[in-house]
């Protein structure tokens, strides 16, 4: 059966995305975060982050990248 509820159906070993950091010259793993930025004038939207260290992915102007952008 296609529902979400279906144990069948949930996946264990999802892959996570790959960005590759130009400054650091490194790979990191980024999950997906709900990104609150109205105040600061990004607007919200869902952005990357990384897995390890928890810190938000940026690009060049200090806004967080989206997620479906990488």
């Amino acid at each position: 059966m296609g529902t979400k509820n279906n144990p069948k159906n949930r996946a264990k070993g999802v892959k996570k995305k790959i960005y590759f950091d130009k400054t650091k010259n490194t790979e990191i793993e980024i999950d997906a975060i709900y990104y609150y930025g109205v105040h600061a004038g990004h607007g919200k939207y869902m952005a990357a982050k990384n897995s390890s260290s928890g810190d938000l992915v940026i690009d060049e102007s200090g806004k967080p990248i989206p997620f479906d952008q990488i």
